[in-house]
Order: C-alpha cells, then structure tokens, then sequence
C-alpha cells in the first residue's frame, strides 16, 4: 500500500497469518521511509505517478478471526483517501467489506491503476453460479491475468506494492475464509499466495488471525500478549486491535469500525453504528 507524507512515499505492506495467537507462516516485506531526497524528479511527475498508480489510497486495516466453534469474524476500518492529480487529498467514509451475493470481499493496497480496477475484477468473478471456492479460483485466475496490467505501469523502484484480498463465505455449511495476496517484493503475478482457513490451518488448532493493511500496532500487541484471542469476546477485541491501529496513525485509519460476524446461518453486522456506510445485507 502507498502512503502520501509530505515529500516521501513510505509502505508496509504484510499479510501475517496466525494460528491460536501465535504466527505460524507469514510473508513480510518492510519497506521504511524510502526516495528520500528526491531530486531528479519535479513533485508534479511524482504526483502524476501516484495518480496514475493509485487513483484510490486506502490506509486500510482489516482483521479476520476464524474460529472452528464460533465462526468468522471481519472487521474494517472505514477510512478512506484519494489523491487528486493536483497533490490534494480527500478523506471520507466507506465500506470496506462488499457483499457480492453470497460472498464478502475486503481489498488492500493498488485499488485502481492502468487497465486495472479491483472492485470490477471482484465483482466480475464473485459473482455468477458456484461455491464460494469456485468464486474464489475465478478470481485467482483474473488475477494472474490482469496484475501484469498494473505491476508493469509502477517503476521497478519507488511505489510500493500491494496486492492482498479476503473472501469469506460458506462451503459446505461452514464459514470459510481465502487470502489471496501478492508478497510486497514481488513483480510477478505467479507468485500470488492462496491461504485458506479451515483448509490451511493445522487440526489441532482452533482459530486463525489474518491481518492485511496497516496492522504494525497490533503486531506489537499480539506478540506482547499472546493470549489476546482467547481473553474475552472475540468480536469486541478485534474491533480493539483496530482502534489501537487508528490511534497510532489516525490519518490513513479511520472510524467506524464495521464489524461482520459469519456462522452456519449467515452473515450479520455486529454492533453496526449511524455512521457506518455499510449498507444492509442481502
């Protein structure tokens, strides 16, 4: 995900997994404060560049618990900035988890770019006849195919990538979740990872952490207390998690919190408050 601070652009992008509290496969890339001194280009190149590559920035920080006896829970910040070709930005409010059908779709990083809209691309492949899993494999497939588009209109050196997507739905009358995501240091669409809970997560274990975004506060507290999930209500400490994130950068992460719960008999918001832009669901 690319950030816009003063005359830097600066990213972390992960995509961590996390078994029973503790992290059990990751893909990290950190990429700290970078282009510092930029003089060889004018701001308004670098500005048409971030334009052009991400018409839409999100600051976004979302959060998955899987749980074999509860469910699956999804909560999002709502925040959202767009950047104008004159180096301007815009804040406002939106939804970041999408009902398409019977699926729920949540994106972080390069929304849009060159011949390249993720929310078309979802709503395309996730919707139509087939089980969630097929949906999903739609839209892996489309991806391979269309990330090219885009990773080849962002300089080899600079902008930061970031790739990475949640869909939650039900299989087989249980609550399943798929993390499709690119690692931050790749340009090359094969290497697009597929993660999936329950299919990916050992026997033994009882719940699984996905955490795409912003989340580097809440990395912080998990490893400080690993006993995090099983303390309390699981709905409740992830909306936690993400206000601990939106107070340490309240200018990428925003409130309201949308919380979404998914069991054997649907989908529901939780706690749903007058701000929230999410709509009812279908």
């Amino acid at each position: 995900m690319t950030h816009w601070k003063n005359d830097l652009f600066f990213g972390r992008n992960r995509v961590c997994l996390v078994y029973d509290g503790r992290t059990m496969k990751q893909e990290i890339s950190y990429r700290g404060p970078y282009l510092r001194g930029i003089t060889t280009l004018k701001l308004c190149v670098v500005l048409a560049l971030v334009f052009l590559c991400t018409a839409r920035s999100e600051g976004t920080t979302i959060g998955v618990i899987w749980s074999r006896e509860q469910g699956v829970v999804i909560a999002a910040d709502s925040k959202t900035i767009r950047m104008t070709p004159e180096g301007n930005t815009l804040s406002f409010t939106t939804c970041k988890i999408r009902q398409i059908e019977n699926v729920f779709f949540a994106a972080s990083g390069v929304r849009t770019g060159p011949s390249f809209n993720i929310d078309e691309i979802a709503t395309r492949t996730l919707s139509g006849p087939g089980s969630t899993l097929e949906k999903v494999e739609r839209l892996h497939n489309a991806l391979l195919q269309e990330l090219p588009k885009v990773i080849e209109q962002i300089p080899p050196r600079g902008l930061s990538l970031g790739f990475q997507y949640v869909v939650a739905g039900i299989e087989n009358g249980q609550p399943v979740v798929h993390s499709l995501f690119l690692p931050t240091e790749s340009r090359n669409a094969a290497d697009l990872k597929w993660y999936s809970f329950p299919r990916d997560v050992p026997s033994d274990k009882r719940s699984a952490t996905l955490f795409i975004g912003r989340h580097e506060v809440i990395d912080s507290f998990c490893a400080d207390h690993p006993e995090w999930l099983s303390d309390g209500d699981i709905f409740e400490r992830l909306r936690e998690l993400i206000s601990m994130e939106i107070q340490a950068a309240p200018q990428f992460v925003g409130e309201p919190i949308d919380v979404l719960f998914i069991d054997s008999t649907g989908a529901h918001w939780i706690g749903r408050t007058c701000t929230s832009k999410c709509p009812d669901l279908r």
